[in-house]
């Protein structure tokens, strides 16, 4: 019975080491193993703890004034490694050692059954209720016994706080502040609905379809174009982006086939639906077929058609009609194509309005129509009427981009009601679809 107790005492003993060693691994209070092991006998192994706790608290001291990188605390966290590698070296040894007693003792336990076998049955089997008798008593014994140590050391432990005046309330609880998040969660949700409200709002009055145009004006649509994305021109372009654009070229020679001196104006709404882009690409696409093709820069106030051929803005349209250039050749430049040319805006100016009024407007466009076969005019957006209706008197088609997702509703509608206002004829929509 002593053997089957001091196995069970083994087995108990090996469970607690295992303890230990997950809460050494897990950086478990270290305190808290301490009287284990000081049960188990280790008391090197509780001296190397102390040590560890010590240095511990030393580095949490040291890190309110440097960083991890200071020499002296990371002198400590070598030091606190090596401890923990010998806090689990000895635990690991008593683990060794307990296993060890375990084994030999089954193999005392063996030995005995092997001559209690041996015994008739009753005498077996009245020392066999013995023994459990004897084992259950010592065993009961035993954990009554570590109960009450651990008992008084509960008691015996004095706490380092104490309490210096009773808890009180006004009765009203400190977190949640209901009235403070009631009223954060109304701000909100005002903002928030203010915003979708406003994003509804744009979304509905953009242009979704091409088609919808119908049910807003009686404007023809003159023609369908994919979106061309970074100011791109069609030279490495898809097959199906150089036919739209040879198709729009086709109708062009179709409805205008004067041999010289076709004007084709081209303007958009203040939302940038690519008017410089398609102006440029209209120009590179008519040159490819042979004609001697040209296009003007009539954004004086931010002008971009310069950019596409890598040119800059000394000369153009402002010095022209404000007289700082009397030779019109002197403003016409190479793009780098046969049969293209481009007048950029030149300077931009704050006296763009009262340039565009000038005579020598119409003296520079008939002087134009009789170098070229097409004109392309990139005009200015419609934010600035008065600028653009006063050039559309002299171009022979007038395009309006529209573009799918980006072109305001309301828009379309006004373009009707300043076409019977100026009585303009030759005004159709350029829709630039994405596709």
């Amino acid at each position: 019975s002593d053997i089957e107790v001091q196995l069970s005492q083994a087995q108990i003993e090996n469970k607690l080491i295992d303890n230990i060693m997950h809460s050494i691994k897990h950086n478990s209070n270290l305190s808290s193993i301490t009287p284990t092991l000081r049960e188990l006998g280790s008391e090197p192994t509780i001296r190397v703890i102390e040590n560890l706790q010590n240095l511990q608290r030393r580095a949490n001291e040291l890190r309110v004034e440097f960083t991890p990188k200071h020499p002296d605390l990371k002198a400590i966290y070598r030091d606190i490694r090596a401890n923990k590698r010998t806090i689990l070296a000895n635990i690991k040894n008593l683990k060794k050692n307990i296993l060890d007693k375990q084994k030999n003792l089954s193999k005392l336990k063996k030995k005995y059954e092997k001559r209690l076998n041996e015994l008739p049955t009753k005498e077996k089997h009245l020392i066999d209720i013995q023994r459990n008798h004897e084992v259950s008593a010592k065993m009961y014994s035993y954990l009554l016994e570590k109960k009450s140590e651990n008992e008084m050391r509960k008691v015996a432990t004095v706490a380092d706080y104490e309490i210096v005046d009773h808890a009180y309330s006004n009765g009203k609880p400190i977190k949640p502040k209901r009235a403070m998040n009631l009223s954060i969660a109304t701000i909100f949700t005002i903002i928030f609905a203010s915003l979708l409200a406003y994003m509804r709002h744009n979304m509905i009055d953009r242009l979704q379809n091409i088609k919808e145009v119908k049910d807003l004006t009686t404007l023809p649509i003159y023609a369908e174009l994919p979106i061309l994305k970074n100011f791109k021109l069609l030279k490495k372009s898809s097959p199906l982006l150089l036919q739209s654009f040879r198709n729009f070229r086709t109708k062009i020679n179709f409805n205008h086939p004067r041999k010289m001196g076709n004007v084709i104006l081209i303007t958009s709404s203040p939302d940038r639906e690519g008017k410089s882009t398609i102006v440029s690409n209209l120009g590179y696409i008519f040159q490819k077929a042979k004609y001697k093709t040209l296009i003007i820069d009539f954004d004086l106030y931010e002008p971009k058609l310069h950019s596409y051929f890598n040119l800059g803005l000394d000369k153009g349209v402002s010095e022209y009609l404000a007289i700082k250039e009397n030779e019109i050749d002197n403003i016409i430049q190479k793009t780098g194509h046969n049969n293209l040319d481009i007048i950029t805006a030149g300077s931009t100016r704050e006296d763009a309005s009262e340039l565009i009024l000038s005579p020598r407007l119409w003296i520079m466009l008939e002087i134009l129509k009789k170098r070229y076969n097409y004109i392309f005019i990139d005009a200015i957006p419609l934010r600035i009427e008065a600028d653009v209706l006063y050039i559309m008197k002299y171009s022979n088609v007038n395009l309006i981009t529209v573009q799918e997702g980006l072109t305001k509703k309301s828009f379309i509608s006004n373009i009707q009601k300043h076409i019977g206002e100026y009585k303009f004829k030759n005004i159709a929509l350029l829709g630039v679809i994405n596709g």
